[in-house]
């Protein structure tokens, strides 16, 4: 196998090539001894209707970003040879008739299922585009069920595997707009953040563990750090609700873990400062007043892939040193988009542990031995990595334009490119 991926836009150029000669030849991409892929282009020019051969370039998009909504000149598309189907336009994108077809397919993480339904009707596509804002069990295994040669992935993590044919692309929604939200200044003054947490200050406490959900990993946390209760060495909140609003589960204690500056607007939803986003996107000061690193329970635990959520993006952004009980490989992926992790301050060879349980122990282990330390002496030695996470989070700000390159690439190969 080999690895495809890319840290920054896919490079196609190999594809455009190759696909330019497949489209002259009147054929999509196909698999050998595969029938996965078949032909695109069966029907005779004559069963084809006029209007739709007057158009070359055919384009599906279901994102949530209103890409396939977007003028066709801002994608550099020109109009006269290219049509462009919205999420209730499926039947005619695939009856349309054109001789190049680009499907854009935005998973329902919600419903995986009706995503892969869709995605079995597109996969002849000559371009299929799947994007998702979250990384689960499921998504990986689509990803591996789909991993074909006419396929990209654009998604919000690290897999801890090879894809074999499709291409990778990755976007990182989660840490961009958390951190432009409070350091761009036009909404929350960019100063906000540092008044509200003096990061270099010492507190009343060490660590912070919000945990969400109950999921195995957490339990495991909550159990292990039962002898330490009582001492100033972790603030715990408390579980979410398995099930229920998404406010109920933000409203248990609104002395501490609730901001006072947070209006509810819907369920999951808000406005901090008169600006609205996610409930878990606001960032927890009251919590960062009082504590002075961060024990982060992420959202999965895998050993096959690492998602990157709003829960490491907010101490990051807070320029704390943080502790991640996750899946095998995180720090190591979190690394190779250009962060620093705190190796040298603890001991994180945790994160090579493959075993569940293990891993977790030697990584709570070094936040209780951390907590036996000096905090200002702590400070000093991660300055120089928090300060640079900070910077690096400016990369992830601005819309998924991988997607949008993606799809400048195909009308060049299908010469419906804007010149």
């Amino acid at each position: 196998m080999h690895d495809n991926t890319s840290e920054s836009l896919v490079d196609l150029t190999q594809l455009i090539t190759d696909l330019t000669h497949q489209l002259d030849a009147g054929i999509a991409i196909t698999q050998e001894n595969s029938d996965m892929l078949v032909p695109v282009i069966a029907e005779s020019p004559a069963s084809i209707p006029a209007e739709a051969d007057a158009k070359k370039l055919a384009i599906y998009c279901n994102f949530h970003e209103k890409i396939g909504d977007l003028p066709l000149p801002t994608l550099h598309m020109d109009p006269a040879k290219t049509l462009i189907h919205g999420t209730a336009q499926l039947e005619d994108f695939l009856n349309s008739g054109c001789a190049y077809k680009v499907a854009g397919v935005e998973l329902d993480y919600h419903d995986v299922g009706a995503s892969i339904d869709i995605i079995n009707q597109v996969k002849h596509c000559q371009r299929v585009i799947v994007y998702s804002i979250e990384l689960t069990d499921a998504i990986v295994q689509l990803i591996q069920d789909f991993d074909l040669p006419n396929f990209t992935f654009v998604i919000h993590g690290k897999l801890n595997f090879d894809l074999s044919n499709a291409t990778l692309g990755y976007y990182y929604a989660h840490m961009g707009t958390t951190f432009h939200f409070f350091t761009s200044g036009w909404m929350i003054p960019k100063d906000h953040t540092q008044r509200k947490t003096n990061p270099f200050v010492t507190k009343p406490m060490c660590f912070d563990v919000l945990y969400g959900r109950p999921r195995k990993h957490r339990n495991f946390v909550y159990n292990y750090l039962s002898e330490f209760r009582g001492t100033n060495y972790f603030l715990e909140s408390d579980f979410f609700p398995e099930y229920g609003s998404g406010n109920d589960h933000y409203h248990y204690d609104a002395k501490l873990f609730w901001e006072e500056d947070m209006v509810v607007t819907g369920d999951y939803t808000c406005t901090y400062l008169g600006v609205p986003m996610n409930i878990s996107q606001v960032m927890p000061y009251k919590v960062y007043q009082t504590t002075a690193y961060s024990l982060i329970c992420e959202t999965w635990f895998s050993n096959h892939y690492s998602f990157f959520s709003e829960k490491i993006a907010k101490p990051i952004v807070a320029k704390r040193l943080f502790i991640v009980i996750s899946g095998q490989h995180y720090l190591k992926n979190l690394r190779s988009l250009g962060f620093r992790t705190f190796d040298g301050i603890i001991d994180e060879s945790y994160d090579a542990e493959p075993d569940h349980e293990k891993r977790w122990s030697m990584a709570l282990a070094q936040a209780v031995e951390l907590c036996k330390r000096d905090q200002s002496e702590v400070f000093k030695a991660m300055a120089d990595v928090v300060l640079h996470n900070y910077a690096m989070m400016r990369h992830f700000i601005g819309p998924p334009l991988v997607i949008e390159k993606e799809l400048e690439l195909e009308a060049l190969k299908s010469d419906c490119y804007l010149h």
